[in-house]
């Protein structure tokens, strides 16, 4: 008998390992963002040493609008294959489900964490030419002008929307809310002078705060990020909010657990080489987070709570 059991665990562990490979088509990353962007960018720099890993190629496809739901609706209804997955923004777990009336998933029934990718340092930026070098200069000089500032965002109930009616509840502020579809649209429209502020990564505009063209008021986070220790963050200046922006993997529910683990523990891999961390996230303003796809988990649970809270608190609510 104690035969036979052990037979029947190693076939099941020889079936396991059997499913846990990449081998018959390539992997999907679905980024709910347009090209230029974070999760776009991150996505295939992990794309580009996960096909050498893999012997697989790692196809990002690209399905932004509608606040990132477009991309994450996709991501619930592609097949549990293991060979589909997405890189989802906290945003889009952690806020969406707080301010949609009408919404196509269910961020804790449709999707199965697969690894915390990184955290994003976020900052506020304006043009240069703007007449304002923190924060509340900035609310100083929306006061002086009524009507006249708007903020970009990268879609509606964003994290830099809510980052926005938080400072404009706080400051006593009427900036208006602009939204495009990603942040590669919003550096544009900000470089462009059609819009006057907005809160994106770092990483994505720290070429136009080093050029000069942007000036960085004020930072996300309870401590101010080391990449830029002089910018204090938005608590320090009044405005009583310390959370953070994440991206994440995830996978649609039904995912094969084996298949989940393997590229789990690629990922992690990858993330803890410091020659990939200095080419492709330290530069942008991301740190390397990793870890389990429980962590994951337990991490979308605790950030349900604090961003969701801040939904509420704003009374905001849309179709």
């Amino acid at each position: 008998m104690k035969l036979l059991l052990s037979l029947v665990m190693a076939a099941c562990c020889l079936t396991a390992h059997a499913q846990a490979d990449f081998s018959q088509k390539p992997i999907r990353f679905i980024v709910p963002y347009p090209a230029g962007g974070a999760a776009d960018a991150i996505s295939r720099a992990l794309g580009s040493v996960l096909t050498k890993r893999l012997n697989q190629t790692i196809v990002v496809d690209n399905k932004g609008g509608a606040s990132g739901m477009i991309g994450a609706t996709a991501c619930k209804t592609a097949p549990a294959d293991g060979y589909n997955y997405c890189m989802l923004f906290s945003d889009i777990v952690a806020i969406n489900p707080f301010v949609f009336k009408r919404i196509a998933y269910d961020s804790q029934k449709d999707f199965v964490p697969v690894i915390h990718v990184v955290n994003v340092d976020g900052v506020v930026v304006v043009p240069t030419s703007l007449p304002a070098n923190n924060l509340k200069e900035l609310a100083a000089y929306a006061k002086a002008n009524p009507g006249k500032l708007n903020w970009a965002s990268i879609g509606v109930a964003s994290s830099p929307h809510l980052v926005l009616e938080k400072f404009n509840k706080t400051m006593g502020t009427d900036i208006k809310h602009i939204p495009y579809q990603g942040g590669g649209p919003v550096t544009a429209a900000l470089l462009a002078s059609q819009v006057d502020a907005t809160m994106s990564g770092y990483g994505l505009l720290a070429p136009h705060i080093k050029a000069g063209t942007m000036k960085a008021l004020g930072a996300l986070g309870a401590q101010r990020s080391p990449l830029i220790p002089t910018i204090p963050t938005l608590a320090e200046q009044g405005v009583d909010f310390t959370g953070q922006i994440w991206l994440a993997l995830f996978a649609p529910t039904g995912t094969p657990n084996a298949q989940i683990d393997l590229l789990n523990k690629h990922i992690n891999e990858i993330l803890a080489d410091p020659a990939f961390v200095a080419q492709n996230l330290t530069p942008g303003g991301y740190a390397p987070t990793g870890g389990t796809p429980k962590a994951l988990a337990d991490r979308v649970r605790s950030d349900q709570q604090q961003w969701g809270d801040l939904a509420r608190s704003l009374n905001l609510a849309l179709d």
